[in-house]
């Protein structure tokens, strides 16, 4: 485990670590990408499971949990009081991230501070190239819930070309092949290369963790050389 992970962990309560877990059950259909637990009680004993709801009641906190997640195909769930928990191990720290992503509140990004951004990018990419690399986004026919998800992006497709371009041989193979990359939303992630334009196209609901969108798309990227 990278410790530059912990730096995501948050100080936080055991309450609000069970409230957090209850927000991701709302977000998703099926339990099953919910981040699997190990609960240790004050009397010693362990619960394994997932948190699937929260609620209070006469100042008495009480999640529900499904622990048959190693028999699918049966359901059990059952009620415990938060207060008797003293210890939360994540089993799953992948579904975890996913779950904080989900949660996250969408960013709203203004045209002007999406321009800004295209720029220190194609700053970072220059250097990275060792010469001018154009970064194309139609930016102003740009619906505003798109603009946060090319925002963000455009750090992913930097950090995966960062990551791709950390050897000389990879460095010369790609430069000499790309001069423009042009950025735009999709239903699924798609890498192309075509007349030294690098076309990568983001999925618009994407629920996985900021590292592993950086991985799938050093991958594509990399495919196309």
């Amino acid at each position: 485990m990278k410790l530059s992970f912990i730096e995501n962990l948050p100080t936080t309560s055991t309450l609000e670590l069970c409230k957090q877990m209850a927000n991701f059950a709302k977000k998703v259909v099926d339990s099953s990408s919910l981040p699997k637990l190990e609960l240790l009680l004050h009397n010693g004993t362990f619960i394994t499971g997932r948190i699937i709801n929260f609620h209070e009641n006469a100042n008495k906190q009480y999640i529900w949990i499904e622990n048959n997640i190693d028999i699918p195909e049966k359901i059990n769930v059952f009620l415990l009081e938060v207060n008797q928990i003293i210890g939360i191990s994540i089993l799953d720290y992948d579904a975890y991230q996913t779950g904080v992503e989900l949660v996250k509140p969408i960013e709203i990004i203004g045209v002007l501070e999406l321009k800004r951004k295209k720029k220190s990018i194609e700053e970072l990419l220059e250097k990275l190239f060792a010469k001018p690399i154009i970064v194309s986004v139609d930016i102003d026919n740009l619906y505003e819930e798109n603009r946060s998800i090319i925002y963000k992006n455009l750090s992913f497709i930097a950090t995966a070309l960062q990551e791709i371009l950390s050897d000389e041989i990879s460095k010369s193979v790609v430069n000499e092949k790309v001069n423009i990359i042009q950025v735009n939303i999709l239903d699924r992630i798609e890498v192309t290369l075509s007349n030294e334009i690098l076309f990568v196209s983001i999925k618009k609901d994407n629920t996985q963790t900021s590292a592993n969108q950086i991985k799938i798309l050093k991958e594509k990227i990399e495919s196309v050389f």
